[in-house]
């Protein structure tokens, strides 16, 4: 996938309107960031929910879930709106694809999850070429999981 992608960028840097070739890069930047920025949105509500859970009931829980939810789901909808428009783009410059071709929300959020892991397994790939990888490189550096009372400790700035 980041390969094609790459590929896209070469055919447009081609591209003779200098005018032309900034937009569409612009474009390019600014749809590509739509992915991190889904899994982000993400990763933060899988994150915030069990904490809005323990801090809030009632209607203000209800309004801090829903505000996650929109807040995700608009960047779903950015997401799904960039696969549509490299698609178009590979189109235009006669390319292979590299986003699904549906408007599935399960198969999109799947493949920005499949890619923005290959984006950083790529900027990590001098140590890591898999998720396997990334767990040995990491026991190895020592960064195993602390016990709780640790991070307890830690938060309450008694060890550092």
């Amino acid at each position: 996938m980041l390969e094609q992608f790459k590929n896209l960028v070469n055919c447009v840097k081609k591209e003779e309107d200098s005018d032309d070739r900034e937009l569409i890069l612009d474009a390019i930047e600014q749809k590509s960031s739509s992915f991190v920025k889904y899994v982000e949105a993400v990763y933060n509500m899988e994150l915030t929910t069990p904490i809005i859970y323990a801090k809030y009931d009632g209607a203000e829980l209800r309004d801090k879930i829903e505000n996650l939810d929109t807040k995700r789901r608009i960047c779903h909808d950015s997401a799904i709106s960039a696969c549509a428009f490299f698609n178009r783009q590979c189109e235009y410059y006669n390319i292979e694809k590299f986003c699904p071709e549906t408007t599935d929300r399960y198969i999109i959020a799947d493949f920005i999850g499949e890619f923005v892991n290959e984006v950083y397994l790529a900027g990590t790939r001098e140590r890591v070429k898999s998720m396997d990888d990334m767990i040995k490189v990491a026991k190895e550096d020592k960064c195993i999981p602390i016990k709780n009372d640790k991070v307890k400790n830690i938060i309450k700035g008694e060890e550092r």
